[in-house]
């Protein structure tokens, strides 16, 4: 498995501007390579040292460290790869994040390291946090592999190392217990049989009947209320912003204020928030899931279609 970690860095204003210079090096390279990519080999895949050769040149004349030219290089054709297999419109180069070579980079510490940028080398301090440090205990284990390939990543004024990790997968464990659980529209109700514990009863059994060891939890969700409140304010906005014209009503929710007001809603980052702790306590151990079809959305479509019960008419049998 490849798992990627991006880590603060810290750079003070010299440095920052430095990385700026580089970036928009990187980018302009990427470009031109991308560009004549496209006029050149049409839809053709293309082979990187011919590539080069034909480029070299020009990417050089951009003023660009050797180390980050050739990397401009490979990524544009990766770029122009993934490109010739979608088989879309031509790509667009907007925002880069340079690769740096191993060449160009060493740690110099647990939390600092040594980067080339466009001018000079410099020694930048890490922000490291849990999960490069669960990646690094890997790497010193011996159950995961460094890249000697970094990217360098700027969000905003901030600047990210992002490290990419080669890990061996973990081997499979046997269940433990057995996990039924049920999706209503507000509560996900799971029921856990252990087991271990449901063997032994079994073992040691003397009656005539067996109650295996069951566990019932409710994870409260409020799936359906949330979906009603969010629904009540999109309409009330809709509402707000709807005009008539020449006796004519026409809805506000077709406008471009609307939209741009609903897209700050975060009913689907908490709707998926919910769903995600709801899947880690049932995971939290290895068991077997047991569950109806629940389809794509459970909870927004538990309710949905039903009909208000009609009057039966009796079986001819009955009616006899």
């Amino acid at each position: 498995m490849r798992r990627s970690v991006a880590v603060p860095l810290l750079l003070d204003g010299n440095q920052f501007l430095d990385f700026l210079e580089l970036e928009r090096g990187y980018k302009k390279a990427k470009r031109l390579v991308v560009e004549y990519l496209v006029q050149n080999y049409k839809v053709r895949s293309a082979s990187y040292f011919k590539v080069w050769h034909e480029v070299k040149d020009a990417v050089r004349r951009l003023g660009l460290p050797s180390a980050y030219a050739q990397q401009a290089v490979k990524d544009a054709m990766e770029t122009y790869n993934a490109w010739t297999e979608a088989g879309r419109r031509p790509p667009a180069v907007r925002r880069v994040a340079p690769y740096v070579a191993e060449t160009s980079w060493r740690p110099n510490a647990l939390t600092s390291l040594s980067v080339r940028l466009m001018s000079e080398r410099y020694a930048a301090e890490l922000w490291p946090h849990k999960r490069f440090w669960l990646f690094e205990w890997l790497v010193r284990i011996g159950r995961a592999k460094r890249s000697s390939t970094i990217r360098l990543r700027r969000v905003k004024n901030r600047v990210y190392a992002v490290f990419t990790y080669e890990v061996e997968p973990e081997a499979g464990k046997e269940p433990v217990a057995i996990m039924a659980f049920d999706v209503n529209e507000n509560t996900v109700v799971a029921a856990r049989v252990d087991l271990k514990a449901t063997v032994d009863r079994v073992s040691q059994w003397n009656q005539q009947w067996i109650q295996p060891s069951i566990s019932i939890r409710v994870f409260r969700t409020d799936s359906g209320r949330l979906a009603k409140r969010y629904d009540a304010v999109r309409r009330r906005w809709a509402e707000e912003f709807t005009v008539e014209i020449d006796g004519k009503r026409l809805s506000g929710a077709h406008t471009r204020d609307y939209r741009k007001r609903v897209k700050r809603l975060r009913e689907r980052d908490r709707k998926r928030d919910k769903v995600n702790k709801v899947a880690h306590e049932l995971t939290r151990e290895p068991a077997v899931l047991v569950t109806e079809n629940v389809g794509k959305k459970p909870q927004e479509e538990n309710g949905r279609g039903q009909k208000e019960p009609t009057a039966q008419t009796p079986d001819k049998a009955d009616a006899h």
